[in-house]
């Protein structure tokens, strides 16, 4: 196999690997939006309970009533709904943990591997040392034949 269709295939795993992430990290964004909106719902509910709850509180003050089970009634549910949020903010904490694991094992697992660079023997050099390097990587090509570095794959043509 070539350097060059090593490279190639590296480079292929890395795309692979990166639409993956993308993948995930898109997943992790839809579900952790999903229950954001669930939270701004429940915080609708909150500030409802809490609108009854002054317009009640303004009423019975006004009566000069002021029955303690409504109140409780209203507290109890906006601290329902206030426990209701919390949960929700930790499995928003859970969702992106988990994902960001999985992302991290992907990106550590899948570490671009640079294919093992071939050497250019001193053999298959002219008998003198007068041979133009790579400018990449200072390896000695043969102008004649190679318009890629054998060592790095850069390109010798131009030169």
């Amino acid at each position: 196999m070539s350097i060059f269709t090593k490279k190639i295939s590296a480079l292929t795993d890395n795309i692979k690997n990166d639409i993956t992430i993308m993948g995930l990290e898109n997943k992790k964004l839809a579900l952790q939006k999903s229950i954001t909106n669930e939270i701004a719902e429940i915080q609708g509910k909150i500030t409802r309970k809490y609108e009854e709850l002054g317009r009640f509180t303004h009423d019975l003050y006004i009566e000069n009533q002021i029955p303690r089970e409504i109140f409780a009634q209203h507290i109890d549910g906006i601290e329902q709904l206030i426990k209701l949020t919390e949960e929700k903010n930790e499995k928003i904490s859970e969702i992106s943990q988990r994902y960001d694991e999985e992302i991290s094992i992907i990106k550590n697992s899948h570490k671009t591997q640079e294919p093992p660079q071939e050497k250019v023997e001193k053999s298959d050099l002219p008998a003198d040392d007068s041979s133009p390097v790579c400018p990449e990587c200072n390896n000695p090509y043969l102008p004649e034949e190679d318009v890629f570095c054998k060592s790095c794959g850069n390109k010798l043509s131009d030169l």
